[in-house]
């Protein structure tokens, strides 16, 4: 371990310090296909009786109208986003019908790719801007990629907690300038290993075949309908999931806030000739109305396009970039976006990776963060692509530091670091459960079948089936939120959340608008 690492973690071990640790947010980002009685996609438009999916605080949609996305506000108490969570859980399942919320990541059975509905966010102009984009995505990558769901986790540190950092590591100037460069650390850190997440938490080693569309993949054959990777730990992480060439082309670093920034910028405004040829406005077929196909040609339309697995955020005014935002203030917290669907957890997560997770995070902020090389790039995304593919093979090797090692041992060295924060957070929180919780998922280096993954495709191997496994887990977890219900008090939130969100769209729509154009003009130069 370095020095470094010690000296902070002994700091941080005395008396008052680790409480410091309390004041750490966090929120979740659930997204959900919802699914009819066929176990093909749902055919009915998102509920009214769930609110505007343009405005609701807790609950919206992604990509489809009926991928639904489920949003917890930050809470210092780390149990509190899980039991948000199941809430509005609870309330959806009030108001769906024989509808049902599909607890998995690769999506179910599904009709041909043209089928499936694009979520619709009203007529306002920004309602219009969130659907063209997701029309932009679906003709850039296909609709059938956007029906593959995950689960975000954003988190941020206390303002005290960086004050204490920075006054140990005796760099003066502005706390926020601090405060990003360390962020940016952590995030380059984290990509080191964030080979880790799938390996652990990793929920997709098998797909029903209807998602492969006829193409020809490395997947064994496990039955009629599915097929799997006999080591993968996320399919949806891996090729079939969140990549594609165009974004190979992006060169976006994380060696320092601006570096990032300037990246995402010169994305959003350079062309791409795939996305010129598909063209922006055409005159649609029969009529003489305009259509747009995306909001631009260039290789991203807007930042949110940029599929990487964690990213530095700060709370936007409305209608303002997420770029020119940090750039101006800088960062605020951090998104974690490379985490499958638990389908084991009604909610798609449970407690114990909540507090692994923790752990992770704040070993991943306290190790040194140097600068990552082309070189060390090139090793962290083989090492990503060997995990996700093959993560579950007894003695599979990874590169460090140019040389081969064992998967396992990278493993247990890193949870011995984590081993001493969760100590930190033990001490925080008055528990043993963060200690015991690194411990539990450290056997899963040299025991990979206890790995989420390795669960899962127990079952599915028992049962012959994806499908049928994924939609036991998902009826079994409905009927469990219909019999629990809904408290008084929870049922008037949501109802009025539900009603005040459905005004504010109808406000929106007649305030005058802007000719479209001139609307997304201004949406860039801010």
């Amino acid at each position: 371990m370095s020095q470094h690492f010690e000296e902070l973690i002994n700091k941080l071990s005395s008396a008052h310090i680790p409480l410091l640790l309390r004041g750490i947010k966090r929120g979740l980002e659930k997204e959900s296909l919802r699914v009819g009685t066929n176990g093909f996609l749902s055919t009915q438009s998102h509920p009214e009786a769930l609110g505007s999916t343009l405005t609701h605080k807790y609950i919206t949609t992604d990509y489809s109208e009926v991928l639904l996305e489920l949003i917890t506000p930050p809470s210092e108490d780390p149990t509190e986003p899980l039991k948000c969570l199941d809430s509005i859980h609870r309330f959806i399942y009030q108001n769906i019908g024989d509808d049902y919320l599909w607890n998995a990541s690769m999506p179910c059975m599904l009709d041909p790719e043209k089928n499936i509905p694009i979520a619709y966010y009203g007529t306002s102009n920004s309602g219009r801007m969130k659907y063209i984009y997701r029309v932009g995505l679906g003709h850039r990558y296909g609709r059938l990629m956007q029906t593959i769901s995950g689960l975000h986790y954003n988190f941020s540190i206390p303002q005290e907690f960086w004050k204490q950092l920075q006054s140990w590591d005796d760099e003066p100037g502005e706390l926020q300038t601090y405060i990003s460069k360390k962020y940016m650390g952590l995030i380059r850190n984290y990509h080191r290993f964030s080979w880790m997440l799938p390996f652990l938490f990793g929920a997709s080693p098998a797909v029903c075949n209807c998602f492969l569309n006829g193409k020809k993949t490395k997947l064994k054959k496990l039955s009629t309908g599915t097929s799997y990777g006999p080591k993968a730990t996320s399919l949806r992480m891996g090729d079939m999931g969140y990549s594609n060439n165009a974004q190979s082309k992006l060169n976006i670093s994380y060696n320092s806030l601006d570096e990032y920034v300037a990246g995402l910028e010169h994305a959003i405004n350079t062309p791409e000739p795939l996305y010129e040829k598909l063209g922006v406005k055409v005159i649609e077929a029969g009529s003489e109305q305009i259509k747009y196909k995306q909001l631009n040609a260039n290789l991203l339309q807007i930042e949110n396009e940029y599929y990487s697995n964690i990213r530095p955020k700060r709370v936007a005014i409305s209608g303002e970039r997420p770029a020119k935002t940090l750039s101006q203030g800088g960062v605020e917290y951090i998104e974690i976006r490379s985490l499958d669907i638990n389908p084991f957890s009604p909610v798609g997560m449970t407690n114990e990776q909540i507090q692994w997770l923790d752990c992770f995070l704040v070993t991943c902020l306290l190790m040194d963060s140097p600068e990552i090389s082309c070189r060390e790039q090139a090793e962290i995304s083989e090492n990503l692509r060997r995990t996700v593919n093959e993560g579950r093979e007894p003695g599979l090797l990874l590169l460090k530091d140019n040389r081969a090692m064992q998967l396992s041992q990278i493993g247990l060295d890193f949870s011995q670091k984590m081993s001493e924060v969760a100590n930190l957070f033990d001490s925080c929180w008055n528990t043993k459960r963060y200690s015991s919780n690194v411990k539990y998922w450290e056997q899963c280096f040299e025991k990979p079948e206890l790995t989420l993954s390795g669960k899962f495709m127990e079952q599915i191997q028992q049962q012959g089936s994806y499908y049928e496994v994924v939609q036991s887990l998902s009826l079994s977890q409905k009927e469990q939120f219909l019999e629990q219900g809904l408290t008084e008090q929870e049922q008037k939130l949501f109802k009025k959340e539900a009603t005040s969100s459905l005004q504010k769209q109808i406000q929106m729509e007649e305030e005058p608008q802007i000719d479209f154009d001139e609307f997304l003009a201004n949406y860039f130069k801010k």
